[in-house]
């Protein structure tokens, strides 16, 4: 009964809004915070991918010209940036056209293992 009257009160029913208000507040705030934060580290790392990808693409138009457009497919359909570097080093180690094109075979069939 007195728990009945206390939550009817006036002063209670204001306490309990201001609680709400201040908890949503800080929810929202802290959704926000962890937002941009995830989205700056997406955004970071397509542009660490997008970056490796380039560098690849452009190793082997400088190296091998005759498979740039064959590099240019298989870098757009990698996405793990461990991948794109491991590529970037066995293209620039390349002796030969064919070495390149394995190289890139590898790592599709490597790109479909994970």
């Amino acid at each position: 009964m007195l728990q009945d009257i206390l939550e009817d009160s006036w002063a209670y029913q204001e306490m309990v809004a201001k609680g709400l208000q201040k908890g949503l507040e800080q929810g929202l705030q802290k959704g926000l915070e962890q937002g941009l934060q995830k989205g700056l580290e997406q955004g970071l790392q397509k542009g660490e991918v997008r970056g490796l990808r380039e560098a690849i693409v452009d190793v082997v138009q400088e190296r091998f010209p005759e498979i740039t457009v064959l590099a240019r497919k298989q870098v757009d359909t990698l996405e793990d940036p461990a991948l794109l570097r491991r590529l970037i080093v066995k293209i620039s180690t390349a002796q030969t056209v064919k070495q390149a094109e394995q190289a890139l075979a590898t790592i599709a069939r490597e790109k479909r293992k994970h």
